[in-house]
């Protein structure tokens, strides 16, 4: 890990002083696109693993990253009141946060994830889960799955930091208990 963090520091110290040369044009490949050999036999540049380690490094706005590499996020459920409520709990991933909303009852048991993306960029989330959390969130009628909704929206647009979240259900928009789809990026949802 000090490893990592040493290797970042340095990447970040020669990009910012090439950054801040005054955009000199050389027309020559930078120093550092010298190839490695990775472990696995493919190629790549010290950049791009420079990059790599950067992007692991480096904590997501909405939490903050604990030595061990978990994060304490806010949980959102439905409390026995029918009220949104919220819990904090340490979380490693997407994977470790949709397995705390199993505990809520949030989700069944066989509600997965299929993929998660995160743009920060754009501060926006692509999530994509299979047709059991689909047939889930549409088994509660209208209010409920406002309520599922705003669950999964609130925890993971929090937990990221970031504005606007796109939800499809095995690739597809996601399909309401009356009829209408849900397609597009979605911001947080009050109840």
């Amino acid at each position: 890990m000090k490893y990592k963090k040493l290797l970042f520091a340095c990447v970040a110290a020669v990009w910012f002083t090439v950054g801040c040369s005054g955009g000199q044009e050389t027309g020559e490949e930078d120093v550092l696109q010298e190839e490695t050999a990775d472990a696995d036999g493919s190629e790549s540049t010290d950049i791009e693993s420079a990059e790599k380690e950067k992007e692991e490094d480096v904590p997501q706005e909405g939490a903050d990253v604990e030595e061990d590499g978990t994060k304490t996020v806010k949980i959102y459920y439905i409390d026995d009141m029918g009220a949104l409520a919220s819990r904090e709990a340490d979380v490693e991933d997407e994977q470790a946060i949709w397995a705390e909303m199993k505990k809520d009852s949030v989700l069944a048991e066989e509600c997965e994830l299929l993929g998660f993306k995160v743009n920060e960029a754009d501060k926006t989330l692509d999530m994509d889960f299979n047709r059991a959390t689909g047939d889930r969130i549409r088994s509660f009628g209208t209010a409920g799955e406002t309520e599922i909704l705003a669950c999964l929206t609130n925890t993971y647009l929090d937990a990221y930091g970031c504005d606007r979240i796109r939800i499809t259900e095995e690739g597809e928009a996601l399909s309401t208990s009356h009829g209408a789809a849900v397609d597009g990026y979605m911001e947080r949802i009050t109840l």
